[in-house]
């Protein structure tokens, strides 16, 4: 069985990481909560950094997202940069705000690593390792700030809510 494992990990990582979190989730109240608080903090820095939200999902089997209404652009620029690096660490923020650390995230740090590929100027990595940072604190500081609505928004996507419903919790 082990070898299995490995066996799927090196061939399909994405589905060997799917089996696993599935059965996370199915064992764990704990994780399910962290998916919660994990993508909350995704929907509401994206919302009070004025991205608009097309869906969410933090229950879903097979994916467990915010989705933001995509620009489409092939180039990043560095403004909008500091908002897609606020974005994508907000679920690991959450949770270490929640959990005092942070377990999921490999994604988003994969995507954000896509983002800052297309920024332009090109960033060297130096800028790039500030700019993370710099989400992170964004994110941190949003999060604190508003933590009253993210546990309002946890709630309303713990109901799996609307969006329109989940904005109205935010903003109560």
């Amino acid at each position: 069985l082990p070898f299995a494992f490995l066996g799927m990990g090196l061939s399909v990582p994405g589905l060997l990481q799917l089996v696993l979190i599935q059965i996370r989730r199915a064992a764990s109240q704990e994780y399910r909560e962290r998916l919660l608080w994990h993508e909350a903090g995704h929907f509401l820095v994206g919302y009070c950094l004025g991205l608009p939200i097309a869906a969410y999902s933090a229950d879903d089997p097979i994916l467990n997202a915010v989705q933001f209404f995509d620009s489409e652009e092939d180039s990043i620029s560095h403004e909008f940069l500091d908002v897609l690096c606020a974005v994508s660490t907000a679920g690991v923020v959450a949770e270490a705000i929640r959990f005092g650390d942070a377990i999921g995230g490999y994604a988003d740090f994969s995507q954000l690593q896509s983002f800052l590929y297309r920024s332009r100027p090109r960033l060297n990595d130096r800028e790039q390792q500030e700019r993370v940072r710099w989400g992170c604190v964004a994110a941190f500081t949003i999060l604190k700030n508003r933590e009253e609505s993210l546990k309002a928004l946890i709630e309303a996507m713990s109901r799996k809510s609307s969006i329109s419903q989940c904005i109205l919790a935010i903003e109560s």
